[in-house]
């Protein structure tokens, strides 16, 4: 499921509006696989997070931890980058995706930037295939979940986490999302609102080949759930907030 989850998550990134890795599904040797398509031109290297320093920055590298203040004072010093406050945008929107498709693994190893001519600029989104549980296979466990509030709410308030921290701990995407504390992530919630087109994410799981109407069902119900709680009501918030 994990080639399925790929193609589907990068696909919704696409969807609302985000710069993606070209992903392909297909069959090799038998297997269903998913095909990634290199976003590196010749003369480019992509640079992770993780790797993106210079020398005043490196000096103080003990002192970050991978959270989300920290995230932000990086990037507003690093002096490479081709546009900081495009960065700091787009690091936001891929939090607020990340969110809606519940996706446990973005990491500072696995998003960046493309390095050409010594400069730096965004890379396309990619590694998406962590999210909508990839782990849980039971079909009859999915229409538990279906049928279930409880089983949905948890695994909309409680599960999965942020790697990124909040506080020195793991964060749940709703805890952060909700508490309205970050500026630069009320505005990206107000851009995802904006593009999200449910319908349309419904109509590329449907079309989504070698998977059962069952699980279908499942990645609609979650979707549509972590949608409304996570992205929905805090809009309305901070709407209200700002009335």
């Amino acid at each position: 499921m994990q080639s399925c989850l790929e193609y589907v998550g990068s696909h919704i990134f696409e969807l609302l509006g985000f710069n993606v890795q070209k992903t392909f599904l297909g069959t090799f040797e038998g297997e269903e696989v998913v095909a990634c398509k290199s976003f590196v031109e010749a003369g480019e290297q992509f640079v992770p997070f993780n790797d993106v320093g210079e020398s005043t920055l490196d000096q103080d590298k003990e002192r970050y931890q991978y959270e989300y203040a920290d995230i932000m004072q990086m990037l507003r010093d690093n002096s490479k980058l081709t546009d900081v406050s495009e960065t700091i945008a787009m690091f936001w929107e891929m939090f607020i995706v990340d969110a809606l498709i519940g996706n446990f693994d973005r990491h500072g190893l696995n998003w960046g930037f493309v390095k050409r001519n010594g400069a730096y600029s965004l890379a396309p989104v990619f590694d998406n295939g962590s999210c909508l549980f990839p782990s849980l296979v039971d079909e009859e466990e999915m229409l538990r979940i279906i049928g279930s509030e409880e089983e949905t709410r948890a695994r909309v308030y409680g599960f999965p986490t942020s790697q990124i921290r909040l506080h020195g701990r793991k964060s749940s995407y709703y805890e952060v999302v909700s508490s309205l504390e970050f500026d630069e992530c009320n505005r990206a919630l107000c851009e995802i609102v904006k593009r999200a087109d449910m319908d349309a994410i419904h109509r590329l799981v449907a079309s989504v080949p070698g998977i059962s109407d069952r699980r279908k069902a499942f990645y609609d119900h979650m979707l549509d759930a972590r949608f409304r709680c996570i992205i929905e009501a805090p809009y309305q918030a901070l709407v209200g907030r700002n009335a």
